[in-house]
């Protein structure tokens, strides 16, 4: 796991996490990059993988959050999403702010994913329509009450 600042002239840290959530993940740099910001945002776009040892880990990163820090994680990658859904405690004293939807074509077979802002979602979906390559509509691509679980428990913390 790689963790790097961004350039944020205004508005909360950015702090970029790229790579693979594993057991060779050190929270380490990360934990020192955030301490002491009252906001931080992570932003996971460029995670690559993530296996139950890293799941472990980051649970336990989450769970130790200061309840006066703000954690917003942006851009959660699909498998990260399913985790977040999956197990209950995973968010700890994060929030998501946007997320990656998975999107199937029964034209082509393709598969996509489109970013939208996890305050704008509600089940049912009302998306925007993604449009394939082929030129057909796509479909949602994991049954929504499942996928979206944590909206629920989101929505009840705030």
């Amino acid at each position: 796991m790689r963790v790097f600042r961004g350039d944020a002239a205004e508005g909360p840290k950015v702090v970029y996490i790229a790579g693979n959530l594993d057991e060779k993940a050190s929270f380490a740099q990360l934990r020192s990059e955030i301490a002491g910001d009252a906001e931080v945002v992570l932003d996971l776009g460029n995670l690559e993988r993530m296996n139950s040892a890293g799941v472990r880990n980051w649970i336990s990163f989450a769970r130790d959050i200061p309840n006066d820090m703000r954690v917003v994680l942006v851009r959660c990658p699909v498998f990260f999403v399913r985790q977040i859904s999956m197990v209950s405690r995973f968010l700890g004293g994060t929030e998501v702010g946007s997320l990656y939807l998975p999107f199937y074509c029964e034209a082509c077979d393709d598969t996509d994913e489109a970013l939208y802002d996890a305050a704008g979602l509600s089940v049912p979906l009302d998306l925007r329509e993604v449009t394939c390559a082929c030129g057909e509509p796509m479909a949602f691509d994991e049954i929504e009450e499942n996928y979206l679980r944590f909206l629920k428990r989101q929505s009840a913390s705030e």
